[in-house]
């Protein structure tokens, strides 16, 4: 259900606890402003279905300020409103919440107010978001018209509305499905073309998890504060390695995958001009073997060169598992790498390498420190 690039939030419990919910739609960090908006107060959640929904990107404390879109919201012809702004309080909250509570046969709206929580560029970012996937104006000192001066054609909509989990989620209406997709593949790209180390970036990944929809829940518990923080990080780390498996494959584990591409390597070698260049395939063909071999030794194979004859013979999608002792099938054992992570480690050994081979000196500490966790 969850893609590469959506957005996972954990919540701790203080018991032993497992439990994962998927919510549709797109994310937004949150604060509801009042606990009479909740629809399920016993879950603090309020869910809206086919709201209009008016982008605030300032404070509304009066009741001038959230009147114009009341009442844009029913000349629309919506049943719900949601009110998403920097902040919402005073007597504009007041208004809402009066209204909220009015009986059933008087109420013409059902409301729900929230304080996004995004700053700075983020917090931008954020309503250029929600203005894609709802079709609202964003209102404002900054923009064309505030709050307080609203029309009807300012108010978006969308499918359904949830505030849970410290976030607002937001359905995307239909008729907005093509713009999303093509900011979609815009923000694909410019993931491409950033480095790796560039400070937004992750900035752009976070948008792409939001616009691509859907977000995944996963309660989490155990008695000791240590013990949750432990599950917490162990959740986080599967988290990524999963996101990278989506995003670019797995392959082979235990070394498998680049010992299986020695013979073409060697056979490109063989095929090259230049013989230092050839010499290089060979010396990488070498090096891309010791992996898989110095894993068979680690598990106590007495015989690692015939233990990897089998795994070649075995074909490209053969390893070793070091549980059971045998040459299997790394799908069927479940002994997998991600594509990603080995192509970088790959590339990073071959950068060093490259370094060592071309730098005049190289410095060892006399006594170098000793750790587990080297830095």
């Amino acid at each position: 259900l969850l893609g590469p690039d959506a957005p996972v939030v954990i919540e701790k419990y203080v018991a032993p606890y497992l439990q994962r919910r998927y919510i549709a739609g797109a994310h937004f960090g949150a604060e509801i402003r009042s606990m009479y908006f909740y629809t399920q107060p016993e879950q603090r959640r309020a869910v809206l279905t086919a709201p209009a929904i008016a982008l605030c990107e300032e404070r509304l404390t009066e009741t001038a300020q959230v009147l114009p879109l009341m009442e844009a919201a029913i000349n629309v012809g919506a049943k719900g409103l949601v009110i998403v702004a920097q902040d919402v309080s005073g007597a504009a909250l007041g208004l809402l919440v009066s209204n909220q509570q009015a009986p059933a046969e008087k109420k013409k709206l059902s409301l729900l107010a929230v304080k996004i929580k995004p700053v700075g560029d983020e917090l931008r970012w954020a309503f250029t978001d929600l203005a894609l996937l709802t079709g609202a104006t964003i209102l404002g000192p900054n923009h064309m018209r505030k709050g307080a001066t609203a029309l009807p054609q300012d108010v978006g909509r969308t499918q359904r509305v949830e505030f849970a989990t410290k976030g607002v989620v937001v359905v995307a209406h239909d008729s907005k499905r093509a713009d999303i997709r093509e900011e979609i593949a815009r923000l694909r790209q410019l993931l491409i073309d950033t480095p790796l180390d560039d400070e937004d970036r992750p900035k752009y990944a976070r948008r792409l998890g939001t616009l691509t929809g859907g977000v995944g829940e996963l309660k989490i518990g155990a008695h000791a504060k240590e013990d949750r923080a432990i599950r917490e990080a162990q959740a986080e780390r599967a988290f990524k390695v999963l996101s990278a498996a989506q995003r670019g494959g797995v392959v082979p584990g235990g070394g498998a995958a680049l010992y299986h591409c020695v013979p073409d390597l060697l056979a490109a070698a063989d095929a090259e001009r230049d013989d230092n260049v050839a010499a290089g395939m060979r010396v990488l063909a070498t090096a891309i073997s010791a992996p898989l071999e110095q894993i068979l030794i680690n598990a106590g194979v007495t015989a690692p060169k015939v233990e990897m004859q089998y795994i070649r013979d075995g074909g490209p999608t053969t390893t070793y598992d070091v549980f059971s002792g045998k040459v299997a099938d790394a799908a069927t054992c479940g002994v997998l790498d991600v594509t990603d992570v080995v192509s970088q480690m790959l590339s990073i050994a071959a950068s060093g390498a490259m370094m060592a081979l071309s730098t005049d000196a190289i410095v060892y500490h006399r006594k170098p420190k000793q750790s587990l966790q080297p830095d």
